[in-house]
């Protein structure tokens, strides 16, 4: 039996182990016939970003909103 998972990731700016354990756990769900869907932020977006914009930040964290659309686009597809 398949199944659809969405995995989500944080990727640091210095990646490390837990940037690994993501992609070998995406990729031996795929190879045990899952559909996996992955969606991935980094944390480098926030070099984009202004003073003023990266002090909001603390407020998007609580109401991802864009997060949300992007996961559910992801996964209807």
């Amino acid at each position: 039996m398949s199944i659809k998972l969405l995995l989500i990731h944080n990727a640091y700016q210095q990646g490390g182990g837990e940037d690994t354990v993501f992609k070998q756990e995406a990729e031996l769900l795929r190879q045990s016939g899952h559909h996996v869907i992955e969606c991935q932020r980094s944390n480098d977006e926030l070099k984009e970003l202004g003073l003023q914009q990266k002090l909001m930040v603390p407020t998007r964290l609580v109401w991802a909103d864009a997060l949300l659309v992007m996961t559910a686009d992801r996964a209807a597809h």
